[in-house]
């Protein structure tokens, strides 16, 4: 099975169920738990903390799923974004600072609202030896 679309994804996700297993601890865990139901009590969404936009779908029919990895994207201000993001960790930044990084952050959103799956994340099978299980309700 090769994942060649966001159409064909959304179908292979609601064909049958599935874990996921994220490296990430964003809000974007938030946008898939209120999109796809796995939540941590279902036991079916399982996240480990790496910093990486990596999302496994693993398929509960099979023991296969797809891996989604974040691409490196470019957005144009990259230098300027880098300098002002140091600042504002270092705790040197001004109003004006941190009013043009909020500019930059919602360029970069708005970049990324308008892309497709193939031009945002890589896609690519897996095979796996784990399958997670729905806890059942009491």
């Amino acid at each position: 099975m090769t994942i060649k679309s966001e159409s064909q994804a959304k179908k292979s996700l609601a064909d049958v169920g599935f874990s996921l297993i994220a490296e990430n601890c964003t809000s974007a865990i938030d946008a898939i738990r209120v999109l796809l139901g796995v939540t941590f009590g279902n036991q079916r969404l399982k996240v480990f903390d790496f910093g990486r936009h990596n999302y496994t779908f693993l398929l509960m029919d099979k023991k296969r799923g797809f891996r989604l990895s974040l691409k490196k994207l470019r957005y144009g201000h990259e230098e300027e974004y880098r300098m002002l993001s140091e600042k504002i960790i270092r705790s040197q930044a001004t109003i004006d600072d941190a009013v043009d990084y909020q500019g930059l952050l919602d360029d970069r959103i708005r970049t990324l609202i308008h892309l497709n799956l193939g031009d945002m994340f890589d896609v690519k099978e897996v095979e796996s030896g784990e399958i997670f299980t729905e806890v059942p309700a009491l």
